[in-house]
This record gives C-alpha cells, structure tokens and sequence, in this order.
C-alpha cells in the first residue's frame, strides 16, 4: 500500500468516527425533551402529593428549555426569631436536573441553608450520565425521595432519624465516585489495617511451616502455606492495580465533572 492510499485509508475511518460522534452527541441533546417531560411529570405529582401531605414547606417546579434544566425547590422559611423581632429564614432545598452542550445529563441535591446551619458540602451530585435515556420514571421517583431526606436533614427545623443520616452518608460518598473524588473501589483505613494485621500473621504462620518443612520433608506441609502466601500477594497486587485503574479513571471523570457542573451553575443561577 502507498503512502497516500494509507493517508486516505486514515481520513476515512477518521472521518466515519466523526460522523459517529457528531449524531451521537445530537441523539443525546434531541432526548432532551423527552427526559424534561418526565421530570415535570413527576415534579408536579410530587408538589400536589406534598400539598396534600401537608409536607412542611411549599414545593415549586421549574422548566427552562433554553437553558436546559429542570428543577423542583422548596420554599422560604422562618427558623428562628431573633431579640430583635427579626426572622432568620433557611432556604435553598433544590434538586435540579441539567443537561449540558455535550448532551451528559447532571442532577445535583442542595441543601437547606441558613445562618443557623449550613452543611460542609454544598450540593450532591446524585446522577452524572452521557445517555439521558437511562434516567426511567422510577429513577425520578428515587430521586424525589432521596431529596426530601436530604431537605428533611439539612434542614434546622428537623432532627433526622438515623437512617435518614445513613441514607445521605451513602449520597455523600456516590458523590464523591461520581465526581471522581473517590474511586468506586475504596480501601478503607480500617481494611487496610486488617489486611495488614492478616499479612503479618499468615507471614509468622508460614515461616514456622518453612522452619518444620527443611526438617520434614513431607510435601503437603510445604503446599498449604504456599497457597496462603500467594492467594495473599494476589489480594495486595489486585489492590495495587484497581487504585491505579481508578486514578486514571479519577482524571476523565473530573473533565466530565468540570462540563457539566459549570453548566449547571449557569443554569441554576439565572
């Protein structure tokens, strides 16, 4: 094959590639509006169902095409009043769901705020996806839920059940996975520790097996401490390379995380 023949080989499937990408990222923009509908849908049940409810606050639905978001809030409210006579009010309780110019879609949950009590983390991403046909009315319908435990616990005027912490600790940290802040496989300190704790121990067993082995020549007592020692460098070399795997995943998933969550400030705050 010539040079040139296998230059326009190149371009060509470059090209095709293009071509590929191009109507996938406008396959995504296009489900647009088939997910905000969805959202609305369920966002206004769930502002009726609250009202009825008598849930403690007001809910409000919100669609901007242009800017494409959608989000449900809750109200204003009084948490305290002052010496003064004056109000000290929390707000801020929103879920919203946005889509950005490469057609990912983000919802993020943000807490109730107020000079009384702020959290340290300022909003969760709940959900962070290249395919916005993924997200199901079920999936809206746990997406509700898990924001009003969020207002419920974030919020002054409440003191939340241990399972509603609990359930917000597990949106902590799926946050931090999907923002690339933490791999989704993480060994924790305490493993570490008893990993370490079992590779001291099983590395005492078989140099005792070693010491009986040169002056026992039976095979069998040679074999059961080797198969500890290797099934043990397995499980620290399988560790080694699921964190490396993981840091060079860390660093895709926080380009994608920059995108999408600048368009969803954007979004939020006009």
């Amino acid at each position: 094959m010539s040079l040139k023949n296998a230059y326009e080989q190149v371009v060509e499937q470059q090209v095709q590639a293009n071509t590929v990408a191009a109507t996938t990222r406008l396959r995504r923009l296009a489900a647009w509006n088939h997910l905000a509908d969805l959202a609305v849908r369920h966002f206004n049940q769930a502002e009726k169902a609250a009202a009825a409810g008598k849930w403690f606050d007001n809910l409000y639905v919100l669609r901007n095409n242009d800017l494409r978001i959608v989000q449900m809030h809750m109200g204003t409210h009084p948490v305290k009043r002052e010496s003064d006579g004056s109000l000290t009010a929390e707000h801020g309780a929103t879920v919203a769901i946005s889509q950005n110019h490469m057609g990912s879609v983000i919802i993020l949950l943000y807490p109730y705020e107020s000079s009384l009590q702020r959290r340290n983390v300022p909003h969760l991403v709940w959900e962070l996806t290249d395919e916005p046909m993924t997200i199901k009315a079920s999936t809206v319908v746990d997406l509700v839920r898990d924001f009003m435990t969020y207002a419920r616990v974030s919020s002054a005027l409440l003191a939340p059940s241990e399972s509603d912490r609990k359930r917000i600790e597990v949106l902590e940290r799926r946050s931090l996975v999907l923002q690339g802040k933490l791999p989704a496989f993480y060994l924790g300190s305490r493993a570490r520790i008893a990993l370490g704790f079992g590779s001291f121990f099983l590395l005492c067993i078989f140099a005792n097996w070693l010491r009986q082995a040169c002056t026992d020549t039976t095979p069998s007592q040679v074999h059961e401490p080797l198969a500890g020692l290797i099934a043990l460098v397995t499980g620290w070399l399988a560790a080694f390379l699921k964190e490396e795997s993981d840091a060079r995943w860390q660093l895709e998933v926080t380009e994608r995380m920059d995108h999408a969550l600048a368009d969803a400030g954007k979004a939020r705050s006009a």
